[in-house]
């Protein structure tokens, strides 16, 4: 069964404007472990978040101010609303024990603002997933079913307490 997810996944206050005069924000953008979702507790393995499609996925994905659903219609990012809610892209990704980290490149003027004001100060990472409905217990915590196939649809900037991975 495929679902949708959003994941909020801790802070950043390491940014730095480029020459051009945009803002780069390097942050923690996923983890792996057990999550709770609604009445579920899914599990994320490296195997799945360190995944050839899942890091390709999150290649040069767009970058957007609070989640889509948030501000309009639609959770998720497609060609018809791009346009209204894209205010960057993610760059230099990489894996950095148990999280996956990279850059976020914000481009618009009002959402540096709001980061260098401290308005926005954590990360959601919008994406799809299969679930694979089989229990388990990994380093002493039970789940109900194991997300596979990532596939990152965007990556949010918002408020202080979203963060799921810490600051």
């Amino acid at each position: 069964m495929e679902v949708l997810r959003f994941d909020f996944n801790g802070s950043s206050g390491d940014y730095k404007r480029t020459p051009q005069g945009f803002l780069r924000v390097k942050a923690r953008l996923s983890k792996t472990g057990v999550f709770s979702y609604d009445n579920t507790r899914e599990y994320r393995s490296e195997e799945e978040v360190f995944g050839a499609g899942s890091l390709e996925s999150l290649k040069g994905a767009p970058v957007t101010d609070l989640l889509p659903a948030e501000i309009g219609a639609g959770a998720f990012l497609t060609s018809a609303n791009a346009k209204e809610h894209i205010v960057g892209i993610t760059e230099n990704i990489e894996r950095d024990g148990t999280y996956l980290k990279g850059s976020l490149l914000i481009f618009h003027e009002d959402a540096i603002k709001a980061i260098e004001r401290g308005e926005r100060k954590e990360i959601s990472l919008g994406y799809k997933c299969r679930l694979d409905h089989t229990p388990g217990c990994v380093n002493g915590e039970a789940y109900d079913a194991i997300q596979r196939d990532i596939i990152v649809n965007h990556v949010a900037i918002g408020p202080k307490g979203w963060g799921r991975a810490g600051p």
